[in-house]
């Protein structure tokens, strides 16, 4: 059975999409890396880049799926909502980087949906780094600023199915890097997870209650799977 999954979404990604990628920056998005966390485009850029995604999802049927590219650098953001029969797109040399401090519950949420696609060769990036308090040199370990479980996940995957990701690199959460919950046929193909040990609770993937999950490994994963 999961054999059959992993070929169903293999045949999926040689599909990618046979429409034009909506740029959120037609809608106002900009590009740059503030190194305050967050600087003063996250909100523009969460604006635009939502009003992108739920564009794509008005479009999107399980057979003519849309897809949303982020291209051209770095693009700082907050809590976005991903929709049903998307492609939800990172090109190379670009990023999707949280907006410290302001993002709530993920950079990249996908909940209650179903037939979604997210796929590289960039990069998804939780900047940990912002949400450092100090380092314990004792026990070798950052102490950040919120409790775990307070702090934003990078991908979280909520009582969804049909999700193919693959190819990207998810790097450097605040907390969970990739956590799937009460998910249905979930493939994890080749997505490269970096996190700092020291930092904690930043696991790498934790799966939890879903049924039919396929993880391909990647030679780069730095932090631990948990399945639950």
């Amino acid at each position: 059975m999961i054999s059959a999954i992993y070929i169903i979404c293999l045949l999926f990604k040689m599909v990618l999409c046979q429409n034009e990628c909506i740029d959120p920056r037609s809608y106002g998005a900009i590009e740059g890396n503030p190194n305050n966390g967050y600087g003063e485009n996250w909100e523009t850029n969460q604006i635009a880049i939502q009003r992108a995604i739920d564009e794509a999802g008005d479009l999107s049927s399980i057979n003519d799926r849309h897809c949303v590219i982020i291209t051209g650098g770095d693009y700082v953001t907050s809590d976005l909502i991903l929709r049903s029969n998307i492609i939800f797109k990172v090109d190379e040399n670009s990023r999707v980087i949280t907006a410290a401090t302001k993002t709530t519950t993920a950079l990249v949420l996908i909940q209650d949906i179903e037939n979604v696609e997210i796929v590289g060769p960039g990069v998804i990036y939780g900047n940990a780094e912002y949400y450092i308090d100090y380092y314990d040199d004792v026990d070798n370990r950052y102490e950040p600023i919120a409790a775990d479980g307070s702090r934003p996940r990078l991908l979280y995957m909520i009582t969804s199915s049909n999700i193919f990701v693959h190819d990207i690199s998810i790097q450097n959460a605040s907390d969970w890097h990739v956590h799937a919950q009460g998910c249905k046929n979930v493939s994890i193909d080749h997505v490269s997870v970096y996190g700092d040990s020291r930092f904690p609770n930043n696991d790498g993937m934790y799966i939890c209650i879903s049924m039919l999950v396929v993880i391909v490994p990647h030679p780069i994963i730095h932090t631990i799977i948990y399945m639950k």
